[in-house]
């Protein structure tokens, strides 16, 4: 009995750092999906994507 409740507790010891692990990828992606946009609306603005970017082209 206390062999099961060892186990139980290790698999969610295992399920909550991928749950973690999951959830900061989902972070980090909306993250980069906000910054892909705001990248594509520059460009389309015919702006450079960055202001230092924009000092070293002159």
């Amino acid at each position: 009995m206390l062999r099961r409740l060892v186990v139980l507790r290790e698999r969610l010891v295992v399920l909550r750092e991928q749950f973690l692990l999951l959830r900061q990828f989902l972070v980090v992606r909306e993250q980069f999906l906000v910054l892909r946009e705001q990248f594509l609306l520059t460009r389309e603005a015919g702006r450079p994507p960055h202001p230092l970017r924009a000092k070293a082209g002159r």
